[in-house]
């Protein structure tokens, strides 16, 4: 993980930049390809495989919370009942 947010950061600083000479401004427009090619790809499956782990691990905690206030519900009809 560490390594693709460095790559990111990377990715982000050397795009920022504004070439001055054109030699330059094509170097940019090969890093942008591979960098492109080679790091998004695995940086988009990482944050997939991250918001689809919170959205389990959201809805685990739901349905937790779901449980309890039943049994909560049914221990206060027992206590009235009485």
């Amino acid at each position: 993980m560490c390594s693709l947010v460095h790559r990111y950061d990377e990715m982000a600083e050397m795009v920022s930049e504004i070439p001055d000479e054109s030699e330059a401004l094509v170097e940019l427009q090969r890093y942008y390809r591979k960098a492109s090619l080679l790091y998004s790809l695995p940086l988009n499956h990482f944050i997939a495989t991250v918001l689809s782990l919170a959205a389990h691990t959201l809805q685990y905690l739901y349905d937790k919370l779901n449980a309890v206030v039943f049994v909560f519900v049914a221990s206060k009809r027992r206590v009235y009942d009485v």
